[in-house]
């Protein structure tokens, strides 16, 4: 639809511009028209002086902007906010090389926030196409088509993993199954259960997010990463981590994954735009949550001036 509108844009202003039928005129309507930031008015210096050719796929100038956060991450959340539309309405043709570049860049892109005028960038390189990676893979859709032609949780979870498999380099340490990722969610009831034993909080709730459950993680250097309910409960599974350690890599031979807790205050709404996928694991059993496509923007991450609109995940029970 996007793309369509921006087409009928073209043909709509283009005789008004003479010798100039690309020019800032027609390129900032067709930004207006797909719900961009407008022309000129970006944070980021960067996507400002280059968002209205973006807003029309300029290959050239995609092309550019990938080399841009390979090399320096996204330092305002561009990702989350300012192109957010147009990740989404992208035309296949063009999210195909922007992929070979990715794929090109993503073993070797730095994990770590790298520093510019002394303050920290928001996303890291790596965590930069990590986000445009499940921007344009659309979990929520995913699921849903899957639960309407009667597909099991479990499978639409594996063929979700092996979509976002397919556009990350070959890893023969990342070809884990659904139902492995669902045994680590027992693994971590047994010992919260174990942890209640001891005297630890009934009712506890524990979200598993991050690379496991979205089919990313290098089970021999990625951390399984965790939400807990209170700092009570992440202290009271202390004991144990040893014993989830051992009881992965007993499913999962040459696992070396290590619970890993979030810093800051950033909640599970908030990690879903590069984690849109999530478990929930409590007493009671453990379901599989499924979030819409939407920047940390969205949540109110920035600051809670920003109105942040209601998005709450799919709940799939396994």
């Amino acid at each position: 639809m996007a793309l369509f509108a921006a087409s009928s844009l073209a043909r709509e202003v283009r005789p008004s511009l003479g010798a100039n039928p690309c020019g800032d005129i027609f390129l900032t309507k067709a930004a207006e028209q797909l719900g961009v930031t407008s022309f000129g008015s970006s944070r980021h210096v960067y996507i400002s002086s280059r968002i209205a050719k973006l807003s029309v796929f300029d290959e050239a100038t995609w092309m550019e902007l990938f080399d841009y956060y390979i090399k320096n991450g996204d330092a305002n959340g561009t990702l989350d906010y300012d192109i957010l539309p147009l990740l989404v309405s992208m035309p296949i043709s063009l999210r195909d090389k922007i992929d070979v570049k990715v794929r090109e860049a993503y073993d070797s892109a730095s994990k770590d926030p790298i520093s510019s005028g002394g303050d920290r960038i928001l996303l890291s390189p790596k965590r930069a196409l990590v986000t445009y990676i499940h921007h344009t893979s659309d979990a929520a859709e995913h699921f849903s088509q899957m639960k309407m032609r009667g597909i099991t949780p479990l499978a639409a979870l594996d063929s979700y993993m092996d979509e976002i498999r397919s556009r990350l380099p070959n890893c023969s340490q990342c070809q884990y199954s659904a139902a492995q990722v669902f045994e680590v969610a027992r693994i971590i009831q047994t010992a919260a259960n174990k942890a209640v034993s001891a005297g630890g909080d009934p009712h506890y709730e524990f979200i598993m997010f991050g690379s496991v459950p979205n089919g990313r993680a290098n089970i021999e250097t990625s951390d399984l990463d965790l939400f807990a309910g209170s700092d009570d409960q992440r202290i009271m599974m202390g004991r144990w981590h040893q014993d989830i350690r051992s009881a992965i890599e007993a499913i999962m031979p040459g696992s070396k994954l290590s619970i890993g807790y979030p810093s800051g205050y950033i909640t599970p709404q908030q990690a879903s735009p590069r984690s849109p996928v999530q478990i929930r694991i409590t007493a009671a059993g453990f379901e599989l949550q499924v979030y819409p496509q939407a920047g940390m923007m969205e949540w109110g991450f920035r600051s809670s001036s920003i109105s942040s609109r209601t998005l709450e995940p799919s709940v799939y029970t396994h």
